[in-house]
């Protein structure tokens, strides 16, 4: 979707400063505005009937250390979003105009014979997650399903939408919410409630935040996040067991969707052709094609004893995912592997040699 230019100028003009100042504190390129640059923003449908197409707008702040509501500079598409939203109408479009869609990219769509369904979502992610959700309860469908939902800290969950997903759960005893916390920083401990916090809890209703209190997400008073925080991946064996049948449905940040589906992979044993996404961005499809590909190599590695296949499987990991995949170096990220192939195939110390020259 096009973002009128008068917005981004404006926006620039407003935050421009706080924007250069975060992406060179968080390492990330800053991208200068020019006037006749048309700026486009991605979004995901949140939509099960064919006639209605409903988004999910959030606002984000560029920088996770500075709130919106503190100053944060506001990512530009949900700040445009947000003001517009004050006068009834969606960047200068009203009821009657056309709006050209391109798309879908990916294969996202629920799989029609019975199978264990885990969704997962993140961020703005959330939009066709929730939409394949309602999906496979309209459609009354049977099996496991769970719903992992990743968010910084609770304030960042859309609790217009919490109470349905407790009903679910509370209903449907072959249904799991588990919503996942992990911090809006490195050292933030987002099971301490805060103040923007605790006023989101009190924004649901009395009864909602029983059924909340009763499933274990909050403490008697709203103090206290009584749900998991961490990451997703990690905790996928928590609830699940290996099942070749399991079928992932994933969209939301790059980290997550390759950390979930990587740890799927290896935990769940989740065939490839069983890991769906929204890939609008259009690197997650080589990606996950490079962790299957890390995949085989594992496999390879302990198949040949190669000493230490641990740890050496656990820097193949860091290198490909932290220091390839989710810079964006995805030819890179292939040549890593064929290098990698070549090394095992003449000797570990030629392997441990590679992984040394990758040392962050």
């Amino acid at each position: 979707m096009a973002i009128p230019e008068d917005f981004v100028e404006e926006h620039y003009k407003k935050y421009g400063g706080l924007i250069k100042e975060s992406c060179e504190k968080t390492g990330k390129e800053f991208i200068p505005y020019v006037p006749g640059t048309k700026m486009y923003r991605g979004y995901s449908l949140a939509s099960t009937e064919s006639d209605i197409l409903k988004l999910i707008v959030r606002m984000a702040s560029v920088d996770t250390t500075m709130p919106v509501e503190k100053g944060g500079p506001p990512c530009i598409g949900p700040s445009c979003v947000h003001n517009y939203i004050q006068e009834q109408n969606l960047w200068n479009m009203f009821q009657g105009e056309k709006i050209r869609f391109t798309g879908p990219y990916g294969h996202f769509n629920l799989k029609e014979q019975p199978h264990t369904a885990v969704f997962v979502a993140g961020g703005a992610g959330l939009a066709p997650i929730f939409a394949l959700l309602e999906q496979w309860f309209k459609e009354g469908r049977q099996g496991k399903a769970i719903f992992y939902l990743g968010e910084r800290r609770f304030q960042d969950i859309p609790v217009i939408y919490l109470p349905k997903w407790l009903n679910w759960q509370k209903n449907n005893p072959d249904f799991k919410f588990v919503p996942v916390l992990s911090g809006a920083f490195r050292g933030d401990n987002p099971a301490e409630m805060n103040d923007v916090d605790k006023k989101c809890f009190y924004n649901v209703s009395e009864e909602d935040r029983q059924i909340a209190r009763e499933q274990g997400l909050f403490d008697e008073h709203g103090n206290q996040w009584g749900g998991e925080v961490g990451f997703i991946g990690p905790l996928l064996r928590k609830y699940l067991s290996p099942d070749p049948e399991i079928v992932f449905y994933l969209c939301g940040p790059a980290p997550m969707t390759v950390t979930v589906i990587d740890s799927a992979a290896n935990m769940l044993n989740l065939k490839k052709d069983n890991a769906l996404f929204d890939d609008f961005t259009g690197t997650l499809t080589p990606s996950v094609d490079l962790l299957y590909q890390k995949l085989e190599i594992k496999e390879r590695i302990y198949a040949l004893n190669i000493p230490d296949a641990d740890k050496i499987i656990d820097k193949i990991t860091h290198i490909l995912i932290i220091q390839l995949i989710l810079k964006d170096k995805i030819e890179e990220s292939y040549r890593f592997l064929e290098k990698l192939r070549e090394a095992i195939g003449k000797s570990w110390q030629e392997l441990e040699l590679l992984l040394l020259s990758y040392k962050s």
